[in-house]
């Protein structure tokens, strides 16, 4: 279970029931884009109807670290390099205004959500020019920067980039008090999407006058093709308890490098990550077993409070897409692709958002338009296209393994009734089997033991040991059991 959830208030809101027949805008998500967004548009005398299959900041907002930084990596080097000073300055003000609107939001609305200012800092173990370039780049964006050499972590640095004023929050706690100013309907999943229609897995339907993806991956394939412009990537994190508070919020630029922060006496170390679908390809960087030996390095007395996994859509340019979903469908509006960088994210989508849906001017709208095109989209399209190929190759494959060879706790693609199952043996021995192919476009799936999911390498989709949809793209579950004669059978849709 994610930290946040674990130390959250026991109910965050919504209700439950029908929806209205028509809105003015329906939010897709439930997460800290969806509740903002619906919360500035509120503000700017439109109601927004947020829609969640279930429950608020149930998806990545709860596995976030709950930073709210304008450090987000080695963006501005990447920015002035490829799009010029004026695309940096223009990012860098944004990320700024974020900031200061999680604080004014938080003062404005009484929020208890641990809020506390504190440096972010970037550091690296074994590239410091990358630093001084980064530097250079953001003190030219209008940011203050500081170089230093020595930091507050258990190790060593060579070089830390450090950006004073920023801020940490519990993003669970600040969802479940801005939850209460708006309307939102939890246990409803959004299944297809028909002009201005939603089709909900209960059978109900609503109309809006505008709609907003804010559901981490778009579902809807045509118009957008989102799936060939994204993929998602997975992370770890373990929460350590009886640490001392560490004085500013850490990320590590290498590769393998860990995110700490401080809550309390608690410390959340995260890191581990990988392709979500690839586990075990890179064992010595990734996963939970990379993680817990970096705190027991580091922190040889710890108490492990908490363990989970958190996914990330990523861009091709690392720059978030946000804006009108296609030129095809103009009243639709999409927030994705926030590459590990979501909190001040979120704030920077449900302000453009609100902007264009009330018609107002917002300077940074051309830089993060999900339409723009250039190397990096060509080059991410293509390799998603080897990728899908790939996965729908490997359905043809047969299994290595047979249901009967499988462990307590393990999971695996086997063999049953002479066909490819995807099988986990509970640890009281019982079998669940479902369909090996993701129920999206047809990929084949990989086990994930550290979070006991079903995974899509090709787009990132994820699935209960039982087949139900855990994340999207996806939005049915996966194919039934077999039955006695090992034919898999469909079955009708079930809640997320």
């Amino acid at each position: 279970m994610s930290y946040w959830h674990l130390t959250a208030p026991p109910a965050i809101g919504g209700r439950e029931g029908w929806l209205p027949k028509k809105c003015e805008v329906a939010v897709i998500g439930g997460g800290l884009t969806g509740i903002l967004t619906a919360y500035m548009l509120r503000r700017a005398g439109i109601r927004a109807i947020v829609i969640e299959s279930h429950e608020v900041g149930y998806g990545q907002s709860a596995s976030s670290t709950g930073k709210i930084t304008v450090a987000t990596g080695l963006t501005y080097g990447k920015l002035l390099t490829e799009r010029g000073a004026a695309a940096a300055r223009i990012y860098a003000e944004a990320q700024s205004r974020a900031l200061d609107e999680y604080r004014e939001v938080i003062r404005r609305e009484g929020i208890r959500c641990d809020y506390e200012e504190l440096p972010a800092v970037l550091y690296t173990r074994r590239a410091p020019e990358k630093l001084e370039a980064e530097a250079i780049a953001a003190r030219g964006a209008g940011l203050r920067v500081e170089m230093k050499r020595r930091t507050a972590l258990p190790f060593d640095v060579s070089l830390a980039l450090v950006y004073p004023g920023q801020a940490q929050f519990h993003p669970v706690k600040f969802l479940a008090a801005l939850a209460r100013r708006v309307d939102v309907y939890t246990g409803l999943a959004v299944t297809d999407v028909r002009g201005n229609s939603l089709l909900m897995d209960d059978g109900q339907e609503m109309e809006a006058e505008k709609i907003v993806y804010a559901c981490h991956y778009p579902f809807r394939n045509f118009p957008g093709l989102y799936f060939m412009k994204l993929y998602q990537s997975l992370s770890y994190g373990i929460a350590l308890g009886g640490i001392t508070p560490l004085p500013g919020m850490y990320f590590g630029i290498d590769r393998g490098g860990l995110s700490l922060r401080s809550h309390g006496n608690t410390l959340l170390l995260v890191g581990g990550g990988h392709r979500t679908g690839e586990w075990g390809r890179d064992p010595e960087h990734t996963g939970l077993s990379y993680l817990r030996a970096a705190a027991i390095r580091y922190y040889p007395r710890i108490r492990v409070v908490s363990e989970w996994a958190g996914q990330d859509c990523i861009s091709p340019d690392g720059l978030p897409l946000i804006g009108t979903y296609s030129s095809l469908a103009p009243d639709h509006f999409v927030a994705t692709g926030f590459s590990k960088w979501g909190i001040a994210g979120s704030m920077v989508a449900a302000t453009l958002l609100t902007d264009l849906i009330t018609g107002r001017q917002n300077v940074v709208a051309p830089y993060l338009h999900p339409g723009r095109f250039g190397a990096d989209t060509l080059r991410t399209a293509i390799a998603q296209g080897g990728r899908a190929a790939a996965g729908l190759g490997k359905r043809l494959l047969p299994a290595a393994e047979v249901a009967e060879e499988l462990a307590p706790g393990a999971g695996g693609i086997v063999r049953a009734g002479g066909k490819n199952v995807a099988a986990y043996r509970d640890n009281g021995g019982a079998l669940h089997t479902v369909a090996p192919v993701c129920s999206h476009l047809g990929c084949a799936l990989t086990w994930n033991p550290d979070t006991k999911t079903w995974d899509c390498p090709c787009h990132g989709s994820r699935f209960s040991e039982s087949g139900s949809v855990v994340s999207s793209p996806a939005v049915k579950p996966l194919a039934n059991l077999p039955d006695k004669s090992g034919n898999l059978t469909d079955r009708k849709e079930q809640k997320r």
